[in-house]
């Protein structure tokens, strides 16, 4: 199984600045903690890597934006309008000491940090991670808040802010039943809930109650109970 990069922010870009910040700071501390020249050297050259990625994904994206002007203007343009020179694309070659596997060497590399003689309080908020107890109890404690709103066709559509977590995995109670059911898991806001239809097409009672997923596992408390009427 893949190591979490839960610590990351979602964004490539983001995820960029984030290990800029780490590999200044492990350069500083890496002695301290006990890690070796090496060590300094591969994490450079996985913060160039996520560098370079962040930036060559700006850079193919304005290219294709650029190219596909230029087959409008040739296709379509007046005739006798100047020619445009094609856009050349940014360099795409990786920098020196690219290797597969950056995620799961910065995730080691932080369990390895966590547990470190010199590890502190203070560490962990420069190189902007969280104690092994305090991501515990986090994640022991978030409880998410979902607002649902009912939509013709018997659809509940559940709101939820994902925060740093993957998504939200959610359950329901229909009309009179006494125990949950699965209604899905949901990476994306709003999840979109189709209900079955009810007698006679008469509307339904659905109760609704939500837990955080880091991962695929269920995490911390489960949501306050919303209720909500079906719209048939």
């Amino acid at each position: 199984m893949r190591p979490s990069n839960r610590w990351f922010p979602y964004k490539l870009p983001e995820q960029a600045a984030w290990m800029r910040n780490f590999a200044s700071n492990f350069a500083e501390q890496a002695a301290e903690l006990g890690f070796s020249p090496a060590e300094i050297a591969a994490v450079e050259a996985d913060a160039a890597t996520l560098a370079w990625l962040a930036q060559n994904q700006v850079d193919i994206e304005s290219f294709r934006r650029a190219a596909a002007s230029y087959r409008r203007h040739v296709l379509s343009g007046k005739p006798g309008s100047s020619l445009n020179d094609f856009p050349q694309p940014s360099s795409l070659t990786p920098p020196p000491g690219t290797a597969v596997g950056v995620y799961r060497r910065i995730a080691e590399l932080v369990e390895r940090i966590r547990v470190s003689p010199g590890f502190s309080a203070a560490t962990a908020a420069a190189f902007n991670i969280r104690p092994i107890n305090g991501e515990a109890a986090d994640l022991n404690e978030a409880k998410p808040n979902p607002s649902l709103a009912a939509e013709p066709g018997n659809i509940v559509s559940v709101r939820f802010k994902r925060g740093k977590f993957t998504g939200i995995d959610i359950q329901m109670q229909l009309d009179k039943e006494a125990e949950w059911r699965p209604a899905g898991r949901f990476m994306r806001s709003p999840a979109e809930l189709r209900i079955p239809a009810g007698p006679e097409n008469l509307p339904r009672l659905v109760r609704i109650r939500a837990r955080y997923l880091d991962g695929n596992d269920a995490v911390g408390q489960y949501s306050d109970i919303d209720t909500i009427s079906t719209i048939p």
